[in-house]
């Protein structure tokens, strides 16, 4: 079994990925492993900043939304990471994308 999990920075997505840990792969594992390993993978996708088309100088700024999005993203990915963690006994193998 495979699945795709979507994650963003709302509570939604990662009660999303802790159900699926937990009621997917909990059940498939305990079927008969001629289904094959238990594939998750855990996608998170984030737009990149588009700077405005203006006269004025917005360099200081572009620079302050990308770090900001940079540690945005950072802990979403520790937090799914962390909640993977939990379940990783459980599960055939997990996999954080981001991009």
């Amino acid at each position: 079994m495979k699945v795709l999990v979507a994650i963003d920075e709302s509570e939604g997505s990662l009660y999303a990925l802790q159900w699926a840990l937990e009621n997917l792969f909990l059940h498939h594992n305990a079927t008969p492993a001629a289904e094959g390993p238990a594939v998750i993978t855990v996608l998170h996708v984030q737009p990149h900043f588009q700077p405005p088309h203006t006269a004025v100088p917005v360099g200081p700024v572009m620079d302050s939304v990308k770090k900001a999005q940079e540690e945005s993203a950072s802990q979403v990915v520790s937090r799914a990471s962390k909640l993977c963690g939990q379940h990783m006994d459980r599960t055939g193998s997990i996999f954080l994308t981001h991009g």
